[in-house]
Order: structure tokens, then sequence, then C-alpha cells
């Protein structure tokens, strides 16, 4: 019966989020992150450690980088899809740019529309202390620790599926 197909469908679909949220076990690095400091888009300066939440997403990105570019939009859906959650934090940090100011980032905000939360690392400290080397990166944090890295942008559901399920990992873990 189409009861009995349905009842069969969602045990499937339980079995491979389980068998997901295992095998992204195999993926966690735990790095402690320490406090450093950041500017916001109107210049203020604001400690990394006040931004975070029990999970928290970063976009690591520059204007110049092609990739951090085809993954605005995408990344505008995950942070549209945390916007009211008090336990998801969901933000970015410009770094390695060439942009001169923080005026030239608001400009290139404007003209990207990007409405994400944007803040501005002039010194890179944020890069060095997540490890990045390359460009986009994405951060996913539990609490003030690095649980997961992805590196690099992928086209279509898979970006955003990989940050979801992360995000799913840690909320999971805390119930």
């Amino acid at each position: 019966s189409d009861e009995e197909v349905e009842k069969q469908y969602e045990l499937l679909l339980e079995d491979a989020h389980e068998n997901k949220m295992y095998e992204l076990n195999f993926e966690i690095v735990n790095i402690p992150v320490s406090n450093f400091t950041l500017k916001d888009i109107t210049g203020r300066i604001v400690e990394f450690k006040s931004l975070t939440s029990e999970a928290t997403v970063i976009f690591f990105w520059a204007s110049w980088c092609g990739p951090c570019q085809a993954s605005f939009l995408s990344f505008q859906d995950i942070f549209d899809s945390f916007k009211e959650d008090a336990n998801v934090r969901v933000l970015s940090i410009n770094v390695w740019d060439n942009l001169k100011s923080i005026d030239e980032l608001e400009k290139f905000i404007d003209e990207n529309d990007l409405k994400f939360s944007v803040y501005y690392d002039e010194q890179a400290n944020s890069a060095e202390e997540f490890g990045i080397s390359g460009l986009p990166v994405i951060g996913i944090l539990e609490g003030s620790d690095i649980k997961f890295k992805i590196n690099g942008f992928t086209e279509g559901t898979e970006f955003i599926d990989n940050i979801l399920d992360r995000i799913d990992y840690i909320m999971e873990k805390k119930q």
C-alpha cells in the first residue's frame, strides 16, 4: 500500500541521515579558537567571541576571489535560513582583500547586494586562527571550537547541504 511505501521511505531517509551524522565524526577538526578582533561594516571593533553561538558558520572570502563570488547566493540562503535562530549564528569575514578601506568594502557589498553579516579582518588574524591557506573557506564552530572546515565551493545544492549537515550534527549533539 501507499502507506507502507511511505513508511519504508521515511525509514530509509532516517537511516541515510544517521549514516551521514556518523560519517561526519571523521571530519571533526576540534581546533580551539582564541579571541581576536574584527571590524564591522561601520568600522566598529568587535571581539570575535561576541559573535559566536552554539553553532556558528563563518564564510571567509575576498572581493577578488571568483569562487567566493560564485558562492555568495548559496551563502545568502544559509544566512537567511538561520536569521531567526538564536542558536545558530551565520556571518562572513572578509580577509586578504585588496580593498583599501571599509568604505570600499561597503561599496562592494552594496554593488553585489550582499545581505549577510560581513566583518573585516585587516590583519588576517582570523585566517591564521582558522589555518586558512586559500579561499573560500567555511568554518563551522561549536562554541568557540572549529568543528568543521569546508574548503572551496561546489555548484548546486551540495555546498548548502554540506553546511546544513554539519549544523545538524552540532545541534543534534546538544540534545
